[in-house]
């Protein structure tokens, strides 16, 4: 995400101009989970 609006507002009108319909976001974390069988190895 960009801390400047207009950069992801220029981003969306040139998706837009390009024909697209939708826009996926994924969500990330910087740290590791801790999973069962990581702690078991």
């Amino acid at each position: 995400v960009y801390k400047d609006r207009n950069v992801v507002a220029q981003l969306v009108r040139r998706a837009e101009r390009a024909g697209f319909k939708a826009i996926a976001l994924t969500v990330d974390t910087p740290r590791l989970g801790r999973r069962e069988a990581d702690i078991k190895n």
